[in-house]
């Protein structure tokens, strides 16, 4: 020991254990920042439904998306609904708008439970009862992805038929359901490609 009280002997492992408590930190963070990250894909942003999910990410999405959608529905009601173009907008934007609103309420109530998840599974990780490389594992966010797009999915179906089914009492309700899902089916192929766009992009930058 120097007379500064500087310790030469141990100096190296006491380097190399300050450097793996901040290694170890960092992986944590990491860890729970892609755990974060996956459940918010949760509802994740796909669909009308899933629209709601990205206005918090950044409001400006909301017009880039949700308008070419409303475009492309009305004209799948036109084609299976048989009503003018006009109306058609009308209905799909109505539709639309609900579906929105719908899962804008939902995601605001399920952030509660996501909240107490997350301090659970960081509870458990900083206890090493949970591995911290599960939840950075690819797998994981495509699993939670995958579950998200099917809850947000038949969310928004639910909301749209619901609207649409009040416009076109008088019409087969076979009718209205094939509507319904095609209008979807399209919509979220378009938002599915639009998300793994920006994705690409920001990792890119």
């Amino acid at each position: 020991m120097s007379a500064k009280g500087f310790d030469c002997a141990n100096f190296p492992q006491n380097f190399y254990k300050k450097s793996t408590e901040k290694h170890e930190m960092m992986r944590n963070k990491v860890t729970l920042s892609a755990f974060v990250a996956a459940i918010l894909v949760m509802p994740i942003a796909f669909a009308d439904a899933g629209v709601a999910p990205l206005m918090f990410v950044n409001i400006q999405l909301l017009p880039f998306l949700l308008v070419p959608i409303i475009f492309i529905e009305a004209f799948v009601i036109k084609k299976f609904l048989k009503t003018n173009y006009g109306k058609s907008l009308l209905y799909s934007g109505i539709a639309n708008i609900v579906s929105t609103v719908v899962g804008y309420l939902v995601l605001s109530i399920l952030i509660f439970p996501f909240t107490a998840i997350y301090v659970w599974v960081t509870n458990l990780i900083s206890k090493g009862i949970f591995s911290a490389s599960f939840f950075q594992s690819i797998w994981f966010i495509i699993i939670i992805s995958f579950v998200g797009l099917i809850f947000s999915f038949l969310l928004t179906v639910i909301s749209e038929y619901l609207v649409l089914r009040a416009f076109f009492e008088k019409k087969n309700k076979k009718i209205v359901v094939k509507t319904t899902w095609i209008a979807n089916i399209i919509s979220y192929v378009l938002l599915v490609l639009v998300v793994v766009f920006f994705s690409i992009l920001s990792a890119l930058s």
